[in-house]
């Protein structure tokens, strides 16, 4: 989905972004007091003034930050602790 949004760097708000797109992370948000339109709102205005453009002919993909691989390398290990065979969104937020 990104990757047509021509952005530089993939964050730990895309993975937030992902999460808001998932049935199971709509559920947990929902639970924990979260309203997802508004965070989807506030992750678009901020992808627009925040995260720089790769040039329109770049051939290379959006970076991962270090942040982002952080986030999801924790998310698996907890996976593995859990001897659980996905990952899902639960582990991630």
């Amino acid at each position: 989905m990104q990757r047509k949004k021509n952005h530089e760097y993939l964050t730990v708000e895309h993975i937030l972004l992902a999460v808001i797109h998932n049935d199971w992370g709509i559920d947990i948000i929902n639970g924990c007091g979260g309203n997802v339109n508004s965070l989807s709102a506030q992750l678009e205005d901020f992808f627009s003034k925040k995260i720089p453009l790769l040039p329109e002919n770049a051939r290379n993909y959006p970076e991962p930050t270090l942040a982002f691989r952080r986030v999801l390398q924790t998310a698996v290990n907890h996976t593995m602790s859990a001897e659980k065979q996905e990952t899902d969104a639960g582990d991630v937020l």
